[in-house]
């Protein structure tokens, strides 16, 4: 094989390599974590009869003295998409009472049901240094708004 010809080949494998696009975050995202056993869970339902169930997973980090929530989400006999995304939108994470992260909370992934124990949670930063927030409520305020389900 000839040595220019090897060399002039990985370099143009390299120049293609680099020139393709780093794999975006979504829009606003700061980082992806895998959810463990840190993470606080819950699920919401909405009716009595064959309900929509959400079930989530949530963390608060503490990068680069700022903190982040990191969240992901499974929907089990849900509505469309479109419903939960509007939901998660008005929601909201609040420190001391005050929305700390714009948009709510649709930045959290969706994932499978029975996939939530190993998904990759979006992180969204709060501006906010952890010593502002060492006293007083940190919470996710749920939407109490009506959606067609």
């Amino acid at each position: 094989m000839n040595f220019a010809k090897s060399l002039s080949s990985t370099v143009v494998a390299a120049t293609l390599l680099a020139a393709l696009p780093a794999l975006a975050l979504p829009n606003g995202v700061t980082r992806q974590i895998k959810v463990d056993g840190s993470f606080r869970e819950g699920v919401l339902t909405w009716t009595a009869t064959a309900p929509p169930k959400m079930t989530y997973a949530y963390k608060l980090i503490t990068v680069d003295g700022v903190i982040e929530v990191c969240g992901a989400y499974a929907v089990e006999r849900g509505p469309p998409s479109s419903s939960f995304t509007q939901f998660l939108r008005d929601s909201s994470y609040r420190i001391n009472g005050k929305r700390v992260i714009k948009g709510g909370l649709k930045y959290w992934n969706r994932v499978k049901i029975d996939a939530l124990d190993t998904a990759v949670a979006n992180c969204k930063s709060t501006g906010i240094p952890p010593a502002n927030a060492a006293t007083g409520e940190k919470a996710i305020y749920w939407s109490r708004r009506s959606y067609r389900i």
